[in-house]
């Protein structure tokens, strides 16, 4: 099982023993919604590039300058996979950021 499978699996597992435990519903919730806020700000990276993807991928100007932000923000926090860190590179380099893009990369690894 990859890593994904691995963090979806906790993650179900946990909303299930949140669901099934017997306390009161709004404290449930109010766990649930902090679970799933932890989740995500631990695989904000991920977010950080889908995002930025989605507006390189897009026809207007401004928003792909600002993707080369959020693919530098992904490397910057690290833990993306490394499919996901290749296609930031790639675009990086491509868009005439090399050096910035391995200062990101360095950032990542060390912080």
């Amino acid at each position: 099982m990859n890593k994904n499978s691995v963090i979806l699996v906790v993650s179900l597992a946990i909303f299930l023993i949140i669901a099934i435990s017997p306390v009161n519903n709004l404290v449930k919730l109010a766990v649930m919604a902090l679970a799933l806020i932890v989740i995500i700000w631990s695989r904000r990276a991920t977010f950080y590039f889908v995002t930025a993807n989605k507006n390189y991928t897009s026809k207007d100007p401004e928003k792909r300058k600002k993707s080369i932000d959020g693919f530098k923000k992904a490397l910057q926090l690290g833990g993306l996979p490394d499919n996901y860190t290749i296609s930031a590179a790639s675009l990086l380099i491509q868009n005439g950021e090399a050096v910035t893009m391995f200062e990101c990369q360095h950032q990542g690894q060390t912080s």
